[in-house]
């Protein structure tokens, strides 16, 4: 089974996107940057579903840490943000970035963007 950080400083978005896709993948969750970045290194994920506007490091920051570290930048990540999704990647330039989805995430949406990228 595959395995989905999920990356939010708010509590409650870790768990209903945990829920959504419990059923399908193992589950890692961070709620900062930081904290993600130190799990990462022990323990690396399939994929990591990363919420764009967080405090002290933002997830464009993230997803640049993750791209520069040749152990990392393989990882594939879809931005989660409460932004329009086409502007988020935009503003973006890591070859990393898989896609971005609006809050409130659909659980459809969301299992076709993860099923789509973790095909085996």
């Amino acid at each position: 089974m595959k395995t989905v950080m999920i990356i939010d400083d708010m509590p409650i978005n870790l768990n209903v996107i945990a829920d959504m896709i419990l059923d399908k993948y193992k589950i890692m969750v961070a709620t900062s940057g930081k904290k993600a970045l130190n799990l990462i290194s022990k323990r690396k994920p399939d994929l990591i579903l990363l919420d764009f506007n967080m405090p002290e490091m933002n997830g464009s920051e993230v997803a640049k840490t993750l791209s520069e570290d040749p152990e990392n930048a393989d990882i594939p990540v879809v931005f989660i943000s409460g932004s329009v999704a086409s502007e988020v990647i935009e503003s973006c330039d890591h070859s990393n970035i898989k896609g971005a989805l609006e809050k409130p995430v659909e659980r459809k949406e969301l299992l076709a963007i993860l099923d789509e990228l973790l095909q085996p």
